[in-house]
């Protein structure tokens, strides 16, 4: 099975971490309510407009917060993909991320970048692209 994997930086820590079809898997397996709603119509995910047109924003809202027990779940098991040894500083990590704000910005990039699993590759853009 293919492993994807990327360098992570966040303010010291620099790691590597992978993603594959079966840590996906595990992960939306763990959270079932979140997948199945986020998988919802089609294949599409359900977007924040369409909750509130459909009266569901409570339930949305609600379940979008397993986004983050998704990530703190699936990420060990992505860090021990890519290094092949087990996340021995998780605690500290996380205190980290909360630290400094960060952990939003941490599970919205790293639940991209598992999704990626599901796809085994990686959309690269055709063209080149700078901001600056």
């Amino acid at each position: 099975m293919k492993t994807l994997k990327k360098r992570i930086t966040v303010g010291d820590y620099s790691f590597e971490i992978g993603t594959n079809r079966d840590i996906a898997v595990k992960a939306m397996e763990e959270y079932p309510d979140f997948a199945v709603y986020v998988f919802s119509q089609q294949g599409a995910e359900v977007s924040f407009e369409d909750a509130l047109k459909n009266k569901q924003l409570s339930k949305y809202l609600d379940i979008l917060k397993q986004e983050k027990d998704i990530i703190l779940y699936a990420f060990p098991l992505m860090y021990e993909e890519a290094n092949g040894k087990k996340l021995d500083f998780k605690k500290e990590f996380y205190a980290f991320l909360e630290d400094n704000n960060a952990m939003d910005v941490f599970v919205s990039k790293v639940f991209e970048f598992l999704m990626l699993g599901f796809t085994q590759k990686e959309n690269k853009p055709k063209v080149k692209l700078e901001l600056k």
